[in-house]
């Protein structure tokens, strides 16, 4: 009895990974920590993807606009999301940016929801 009950947890464990790894990528959070590693790695058309603006016309402007932020995300070796707050498709991910010499900021990152995904919402989000 003792090993089908193991088994059985075993089984849920698993399946409750799965889940949360299918429901991960798409959430507000991981939307911002995919958004900060596109700009720290120069991949500007990725971050554009990712947010929004309303006076952007495509995607070429947004990645333009977003290659002037790069040098701000430069001495960033970590970020850390410290708390989500989503009201009416609309809200701010806290994050914590941590230097490469220990120092650290926190910052509030706004996002939407576009077309049902979450965006980084650049109108409201300023470094």
């Amino acid at each position: 009895m003792e090993r089908y009950m193991r088994r059985r947890l075993v089984n849920w464990v698993f399946v409750a990974a799965v889940a949360l790894t299918a429901c991960g990528g798409s959430g507000p959070g991981s939307t911002v920590e995919d958004f900060l590693r596109a700009v720290q790695v120069g991949d500007f058309e990725r971050a554009a993807e990712l947010s929004y603006t309303a006076d952007a016309a495509s995607t070429a402007e947004i990645a333009g606009f977003l290659a002037m932020l790069a040098p701000d995300l430069s001495s960033v070796a970590a970020f850390e999301i410290l708390s989500v707050d989503i009201r009416g498709g609309e809200g701010e991910v806290e994050v914590r940016f941590i230097e490469s010499d220990g120092d650290s900021d926190t910052d509030d990152i706004h996002i939407l929801t576009v077309d049902g995904s979450y965006k980084v919402n650049l109108d409201r989000t300023l470094w």
